[in-house]
């Protein structure tokens, strides 16, 4: 997930940040973690989106599904006028801090190697929503209708609408590709 905000025009081929998150963040699913990653991406976001600077942070999903996400690393990755989130109060239950060297620095990645990840994320985020068209059954992944189900309407430049039928109304729902999980079809769960 690549979240950018203002010129990043500006942020080309310049070194990016890892920002390390506790150990029991990265790896295995369980609730606790998932609620605190997710609040850390909201936390990471909501920070990005009052600074005044060119800002760009990657988070490495490597596999999205019904309990949440997975990451590829333990760190997600940031470039540009980053001072002060170390010290967010929001950020410092679920992040441990930049990567530092033995004096204390902040560690400078190079370009191409998240570059390489990103690419590599979007190779994975293509092959979990593949097969989705028009008229299939799908279950939504994240945000307020999650683990709803409905029939996709119309895929258009990476946005789907899709409908989730309720006992009293029906709800469409746009929504990035990404964020859906392909069904069998309506006998895997109440889509019709």
């Amino acid at each position: 997930m690549l979240i950018q905000h203002g010129n990043i025009a500006s942020l080309r081929n310049t070194s990016w940040f890892a920002l390390e998150l506790q150990s029991d963040l990265s790896g295995a699913m369980n609730s606790r973690a998932e609620a605190i990653r997710e609040e850390l991406i909201l936390a990471i976001a909501r920070w990005i989106a009052k600074r005044r600077n060119a800002v760009e942070l990657f988070i490495p999903v490597s596999k999205r599904g019904l309990g949440g996400i997975d990451l590829l690393t333990p760190c997600v990755w940031i470039r540009g006028s980053v001072s002060g989130i170390e010290s967010s109060v929001s950020l410092r239950r679920a992040a441990i801090g930049f990567q530092r060297s033995i004096d204390g620095t902040p560690v400078l990645i190079e370009d191409s190697f998240v570059q390489g990840m990103i690419k590599q994320c979007i190779r994975i985020s293509q092959s979990w929503c593949k097969g989705i068209r028009v008229g299939s059954c799908v279950r939504v992944l994240y945000g307020q209708y999650r683990m709803f189900c409905g029939k996709v309407l119309i895929i258009r430049d990476g946005l789907a609408t899709v409908e989730l039928k309720l006992r009293v109304r029906s709800i469409r729902l746009i929504i990035p590709v990404t964020a859906l999980q392909r069904l069998n079809g309506p006998q895997e769960y109440f889509c019709s």
